[in-house]
């Protein structure tokens, strides 16, 4: 489909390393959204596995998918470059390999972008599932714009393969995903569109976020923090951000305490800071015939 007034076409992104495992569930919570007007472009950024493979069935099925491959791994802030000069939408939002997407998300999201012309990126809330699909947790974010900004030097508020941003608004401010970053880039981004216009979250659960104990966020957490906090640093000294006191007064305490505890205690602190724990124990199998009465709306 093309660009409508109605329904303007929406450029999924989405990078895979060696996702096999993961990667099906992610791949259907696509196929089955309710916004008709999408594409799907998706990077095997070098996989080893069948994730290739997998890749290629989904294409052969749907013409809505775009598939690439990367002969060896580039990275994922290369192959994401990559996937944004593929990608046609007005808006293009992103999703991760093994995470989940509820199935009305991109319908909610454009309505909202549609309607609020000043926000160039918007995300929402998330459940955390397990490895086997299990309800863990919730991330909960702030909505507004005002709380958006006000809390970047203590969280990460807009969870990137919720997100959705404006194509338009990435092509003028020049933005691009970099190599250096491994973790953080997503961050960086939200501070280069803090001069571009506004910042929004939906009250409303997006996606089901995948928690996986061996990913480089929980095995090296302090790693994460160092990146993060050194971003903050660079827009606080470039002048593009100002913290609030509160702000960086918990920057400041995250700094110290990344210097001197190890890992699997910040991962421990880091747990009861950012993620709600809720007593859900619904595990989710995606078999087409039953996914749109597993996953709520």
């Amino acid at each position: 489909m093309k660009n409508t007034k109605n329904n303007p076409l929406v450029s999924v992104v989405m990078t895979a390393l060696n996702a096999s495992k993961y990667i099906e569930e992610a791949l259907d919570s696509l196929v089955y959204q309710t916004y008709p007007n999408l594409e799907f472009i998706i990077i095997d950024d070098g996989s080893t596995d069948n994730t290739f493979k997998i890749l290629k069935k989904y294409a052969k099925d749907d013409s809505r998918f775009k598939i690439f491959q990367f002969k060896k791994n580039k990275g994922c802030s290369i192959a994401s470059n990559f996937a944004f000069k593929k990608a046609k939408g007005k808006y293009i939002a992103r999703l991760d390999s093994d995470d989940i997407a509820y199935l009305n998300r991109f319908q909610k999201q454009v309505d909202f972008l549609e309607t609020h012309p000043q926000v160039v990126m918007l995300g929402g809330q998330c459940d955390i599932i397990n490895k086997s699909g299990k309800i863990i947790g919730e991330k909960k974010f702030p909505l507004n714009h005002q709380n958006i900004v006000n809390s970047l030097f203590s969280i990460n508020p807009i969870q990137h393969p919720a997100c959705m941003f404006r194509a338009k608004t990435f092509k003028l401010a020049k933005i691009k995903y970099q190599k250096d970053l491994l973790i953080s880039h997503d961050l960086k981004i939200i501070f280069q569109l803090l001069s571009w216009g506004h910042l929004a979250n939906l009250p409303d659960k997006l996606i089901y976020y995948r928690h996986r104990p061996r990913s480089l966020t929980h095995q090296n957490p302090k790693f994460v923090f160092q990146e993060t906090i050194a971003i903050r640093n660079w827009a606080k000294q470039i002048g593009i951000y100002t913290p609030t006191l509160t702000g960086l007064l918990i920057h400041n305490l995250e700094s110290l305490l990344v210097d001197i505890l190890p890992n699997k205690t910040i991962n421990f602190l880091f747990n009861i800071w950012r993620v709600k724990k809720i007593n859900l124990q619904q595990t989710f199998h995606f078999a087409p015939q039953t996914r749109p009465a597993l996953l709520p709306t």
